[in-house]
């Protein structure tokens, strides 16, 4: 008996180890072949020139270079593109942000006196993508995104909870836009 279940206790551990060696060689196959999943990227793309996006609003002067960091490592961090200073890259992405609205959305009414109950931040940014290997994919979109925050907030308050929301929810729209073809 007690070679019996040596034996079934050794059969379970070889199984448990081809278990673990194939799940292991499965998922590193497929982190693998993630960055090519689902682009419309042609694979002769190499590199891509991101410019810094202008901010033509007169609100927040950190918005430009915070925007471009994360338009320039989101490529970074979920392409293979080498990002390059050059005209001569395959692709380049150039742009500005062009509004920058916080106006209220829903008003209340209390005791006849009307008042806003939400603001909402909306945020535009007009992008020119230009695809050298594959012209038919070159576009230029206004992509826009907003969120809302209580009346109380100033609008400093409000883009201190607002913005980075905003922002990556822009730069997931203009991603896909170029890289999924969305």
């Amino acid at each position: 008996m007690k070679k019996a279940l040596f034996v079934k206790c050794k059969l379970y551990n070889v199984k448990w180890k081809f278990t673990s060696i194939f799940l292991s060689f499965s998922f590193f196959f497929i982190v693998s072949c993630y960055s090519h999943v689902g682009s419309s990227l042609s694979p002769e793309v190499k590199t891509a020139n991101i410019a810094t996006i202008a901010n033509l609003t007169p609100f927040n002067p950190r918005l430009s270079q915070d925007f471009t960091i994360a338009l320039q490592d989101r490529f970074d961090q979920r392409t293979q593109l080498s990002l390059v200073n050059s005209a001569d890259a395959h692709i380049k992405i150039e742009g500005e942000i062009t509004s920058f609205n916080y106006a209220p959305t829903s008003i209340t009414s209390t005791n006849g006196t009307e008042s806003g109950s939400q603001n909402r931040l909306t945020i535009n940014v007009t992008i020119r993508y230009e695809n050298k290997i594959d012209p038919d994919k070159s576009f230029d979109k206004t992509f826009s995104d907003f969120a809302d925050a209580s009346a109380n907030l100033s609008i400093e308050e409000a883009q201190g909870q607002l913005l980075d929301e905003i922002t990556k929810r822009l730069i997931d729209q203009i991603f896909n836009a170029i890289v999924a073809d969305w």
